[in-house]
């Protein structure tokens, strides 16, 4: 049960009712609370309070090489995360809009740790790396592509068409392709470079966290596909 509300408009939208003074209360057996419970219990890490110290020292012993990759694989990925930042609250507005409150909660820890996820690879270049450049010159055709152009076209179609099919190609683009294909597998090659390397501790800790909070999100989009495919007809095709 959803909460009711007039959604011809959002100058008009009021609420009818509330889920949470319902006979229904919210369900906690549903994935999305599941993973809500389980953000409480894990994602509540601190950027601020990773120890950058011996991270600081290994970077003084880098060659320029070894330097230029650590940058150019960081400059991918804080940028990364902040589009993912950037462009997750149309969905969050889909989905409230519907009054699924429960996926909703799961939703702002999802954002908060994408913030937190941003937050950790500048700090990383600004306190141990200390480059201050313009790092868009990493930042390839393709990488324009996905994260200048195809992403946020996606997620901010919602504002507009909030659809099952538009939900689900936003989710297979964000969950599924960016976090899923790029993000799970980059951040699994970083740390394993790191960790054959024996550098950056620091780094090293909050890839860790970021591995863990991924999967969490990644675990909510395939149920959100799920949900929208298993109960609609939806024709994918990207034309």
């Amino acid at each position: 049960m959803a909460s009711t509300r007039d959604t011809r408009s959002t100058a008009s939208v009021v609420h009818t009712s509330f889920k949470t003074t319902s006979p229904v209360g919210l369900r906690h057996d549903i994935l999305p609370m599941r993973l809500y419970h389980k953000a409480k219990r894990l994602g509540v890490w601190d950027p601020r309070s990773i120890d950058f110290t011996q991270d600081i020292l290994d970077w003084q012993r880098c060659t320029q090489i070894e330097k230029e990759s650590l940058i150019s694989t960081t400059a991918l990925f804080v940028s990364g995360e902040e589009s993912v930042t950037l462009d997750l609250l149309p969905l969050m507005m889909a989905v409230a809009r519907e009054g699924r409150i429960e996926e909703e909660m799961f939703l702002t820890t999802f954002l908060w740790e994408e913030a937190k996820h941003t937050e950790f690879f500048r700090r990383f270049l600004d306190e141990v790396a200390h480059d201050s450049s313009d790092l868009t010159r990493y930042h390839g055709p393709s990488y324009h592509k996905l994260f200048y152009e195809e992403l946020p076209k996606t997620m901010y179609t919602l504002l507009e068409d909030s659809s099952p099919r538009a939900q689900v190609i936003a989710s297979v683009t964000y969950n599924m392709i960016v976090e899923g294909v790029l993000a799970e597998t980059g951040y699994h090659g970083y740390f394993n470079m790191l960790d054959r390397g024996n550098i950056m501790p620091g780094l090293k800790q909050g890839l860790g966290y970021l591995k863990r909070d991924e999967s969490r999100h990644i675990a909510y989009g395939v149920f959100l596909i799920s949900r929208l495919v298993g109960t609609r007809c939806i024709t994918l095709a990207y034309c």
